[in-house]
């Protein structure tokens, strides 16, 4: 009960609408969270200004009914802590994750960084990268040991840093690059982190 609670308090705590009076940013960069009374977000050590897009990232995962689930790709994805294309949505130990990023970030380990021996794993932590002597990467803080996860991890979060950047001039333009969508302001599409012609 005392962990379903303290579960809660980082839940209301770290997330753009909750009410909150200490600083978490400790806590927001370790495990994932949003910090009400500095304004920032952090998913894998990195900093997000942008509430917008960290509410889109959805930091964290979803307990769900797999009895109401009605798609079929998503009812195997969550047997096997997949990933439904069709959805755009992930599964790990039956929690949904909403955004491909924090689905790969779920299978990883949030790291202390200053207690990473290795030297390569300490650098791949600024950003991200891969330790073949380790055979582990880092996106950010977080260690990922299957490579497949990281692979689809250090793409995602290639994109989180376009659209972290392009936040600044327009949030709108942010959202649709981490969707693969369009801007509605810009009126640009985007593919995989890029402006892509209109279809």
């Amino acid at each position: 009960m005392i962990l379903a609670s303290f579960t809660f308090f980082l839940f209301v705590a770290n997330t753009p609408s909750g009410q909150q009076t200490i600083c978490t940013c400790e806590i927001a960069r370790m495990k994932g969270g949003w910090c009400q009374r500095c304004g920032v977000g952090h998913i894998a050590s990195v900093r997000i200004e942008s509430a917008d897009l960290f509410e889109w990232l959805d930091a964290h995962g979803h307990q769900i009914d797999p009895d109401r689930i009605e798609c079929e790709i998503c009812q195997k994805a969550i047997a096997t802590d997949g990933f439904c294309e069709r959805c755009k949505m992930g599964f790990v130990g039956k929690e949904a994750y909403l955004s491909r990023l924090t689905y790969h970030i779920a299978k990883g380990q949030p790291r202390s960084v200053g207690k990473i021996q290795c030297s390569q794993c300490r650098k791949n932590a600024d950003r991200f990268g891969w330790c073949d002597r380790c055979k582990l990467g880092m996106i950010g803080n977080v260690e990922i040991r299957i490579r497949k996860d990281y692979d689809g991890a250090a793409n995602a979060f290639r994109i989180l840093l376009i659209a972290i950047h392009t936040a600044r001039k327009c949030e709108s333009c942010a959202l649709a690059i981490v969707s693969d969508t369009n801007c509605r302001t810009c009126k640009i599409n985007y593919k995989d982190g890029k402006p892509v012609p209109a279809k």
